[in-house]
């Protein structure tokens, strides 16, 4: 999972794996990147859940859940709602099975690059920032701190 990776790797990020869900902590109030993702449902402790909420909650810091539709079983809502959770919106394309897909073939590719530099990651955070209104800082700042990770 993509929101666990980056931060496990990043200094001043962390990411907690416990049964039936992970979490991660970006190291700023962000609800982008500060997400719980609800794997495996059937697996979660209501107690290890609660203290996930408490963990960003004691740092002030905004956060999402991420959870599978299908997985959003009647037990699991009521959690959400004991918590004081409410489906905020969806967003199917998170859900797609990169292992099956495949990409369409786009005629412009000259277009797509990858992020190899510093700068490159500094340019799509700052893109990536103008999906808010107004731009999210936060979202520049954890590509720029991605950018000085090396993954082994």
């Amino acid at each position: 999972m993509h929101s666990f990776l980056l931060p496990s790797f990043t200094k001043g990020m962390k990411s907690f794996e416990l049964s039936g869900f992970s979490y991660s902590d970006c190291g700023s109030s962000c609800d982008t990147f500060n997400i719980i993702y609800i794997d495996e449902p059937a697996k979660l402790n209501p107690a290890d859940f609660s203290n996930a909420i408490f963990y960003y909650n004691k740092k002030r810091y905004d956060f999402t859940i991420w959870i599978d539709t299908d997985d959003l079983t009647p037990e699991i809502s009521k959690l959400l709602s004991e918590s004081g959770f409410a489906v905020a919106g969806t967003e199917p394309v998170m859900l797609l099975d990169l292992k099956s897909y495949t990409p369409v073939k786009i005629e412009e590719e000259k277009n797509i690059s990858r992020l190899v530099t510093i700068k490159d990651y500094e340019n799509f955070g700052l893109i990536t920032s103008k999906n808010w209104e107004p731009p999210d800082l936060n979202v520049i700042d954890f590509y720029l701190r991605v950018s000085h990770t090396t993954i082994k």
